[in-house]
């Protein structure tokens, strides 16, 4: 899913986005088919699309770019068992969607991640962040917001 050099390779549809990827090769790629737009506000053009499958999981996403280049990309699991509406979700299946994405992204760089941040004395609570070359990858979860998900910042390409 996530590759070395910051790729995110999607099976469903096959396609991918990396540090290098405009919104112009968006718009023309199969996401920009099945997305919604979000923020169209210049510099700023955000999209969300869903459902994407990755590694054999579906995923909610969103993309955002800055001045036509990727800014960040932001993917939550779709498993029923995290709750299929707002209606149906709770602050444990939040947890559970939480610990479901930190322990992806464990099997996916198989290390530790570099950076914790806990922000309560129950620690399935933390964010795990991973440091790259290219940018970062984090398992977030916001209660004030109720964003769960695997967030990739990628830096500004040196042009």
């Amino acid at each position: 899913m996530i590759q070395a050099d910051g790729t995110v390779e999607f099976d469903s549809p096959r396609t991918s986005i990396s540090p290098t990827t405009t919104r112009d090769d968006f718009l023309a790629s199969p996401l920009f088919a099945i997305s919604e737009p979000l923020n169209q506000n210049p510099p700023w053009s955000c999209y969300a699309f869903k459902p994407v499958a990755a590694r054999g999981e579906l995923f909610t996403c969103h993309i955002s770019f800055c001045a036509g280049a990727v800014d960040s990309l932001s993917l939550s699991a779709m498993r029923p068992e995290f709750g299929t509406s707002w209606s149906d979700v709770t602050p444990e299946k939040e947890q559970d969607m939480h610990c479901f994405h930190k322990r992806m992204l464990l099997e996916l760089f198989g290390r530790p991640p570099d950076k914790r941040i806990s922000r309560g004395p129950d620690e399935r609570d933390a964010d795990f962040g991973y440091d790259f070359s290219w940018g970062e990858v984090w398992a977030i979860t916001d209660i004030k917001s109720g964003d769960c998900e695997i967030h990739i910042r990628y830096l500004p390409l040196q042009r």
